[in-house]
């Protein structure tokens, strides 16, 4: 959550000049992304619980703002 947010503050910059120095922040965050292509470590499964909460809130509300693009 803390490497999201952080890349959430500027998006455009490169994870390393957004984590500020805080080397052990760039060390998790590309042992997060330097995964083998067959892990179970994908975009999907990391936004899988965000996108079912987004759905059960979409219908409870009936209504939505936004449309979910699939990975």
């Amino acid at each position: 959550m803390a490497s999201a947010q952080r890349q959430g503050e500027d998006p455009l910059r490169a994870f390393t000049a957004v984590a500020r120095d805080d080397w052990a922040a760039v060390k998790g965050y590309y042992r997060l992304i330097d995964q083998p292509a067959d892990s179970e470590v994908t975009p999907g499964h990391i936004l899988a619980p965000h996108r079912a909460r987004s759905a059960g809130c979409r219908r409870r509300r009936r209504c939505c703002a936004c449309r979910m693009a699939p990975i």
